[in-house]
């Protein structure tokens, strides 16, 4: 019995999902890209195709998720972005200073400021510059008066 409600779920949802790509590619792509309408059954195939090409749908399983009952991404069911985060940290604190502060400025010169956050440095970096920045515009001397 059990296995009967599962199907028809399954079957409501999927048709009911067909329905809602079809009316919401109707309403949009065609006036926006002026691509042409689509049937109930080409909508139904967009969801298999993405399906194909994207890996799964919603929910925990789906894209950056874990599969919680197989142990989870990390270890005891931590999300990858965490499980990565303390590897990263990990090698960070087995650096020598010199090493890590090579490896910043290594990172800086890749990526500009992006992650400056991560580093804990975007204020002081930010302060450092617009100290520069004024000793430039005003001279490395004591601002004199010009009257």
């Amino acid at each position: 019995m059990r296995f009967f409600r599962i199907i028809g779920k399954i079957t409501v949802g999927a048709f009911l999902l067909g329905i809602v790509v079809m009316l919401l590619w109707n309403a949009l792509v065609p006036y926006l890209f002026g691509l042409p309408f689509i049937t109930y059954l080409q909508a139904v195939g967009l969801l298999i195709l993405s399906r194909l090409l994207f890996g799964k749908w919603g929910g925990a399983r789906g894209r950056g998720g874990c599969h919680h009952h197989h142990g989870g991404c990390g270890t005891n069911g931590q999300s990858r972005r965490e499980h990565w985060r303390q590897k990263f940290a990990a090698k960070m604190q087995s650096m020598s200073e010199e090493d890590r502060e090579a490896f910043k400025k290594q990172f800086r010169g890749r990526c500009g400021n992006w992650g400056s956050h991560f580093w804990g440095h975007h204020a002081q970096e930010q302060q450092s510059q617009q100290e520069q920045q004024d000793q430039q515009q005003h001279g490395d001397d004591a601002p004199e008066d010009k009257f």
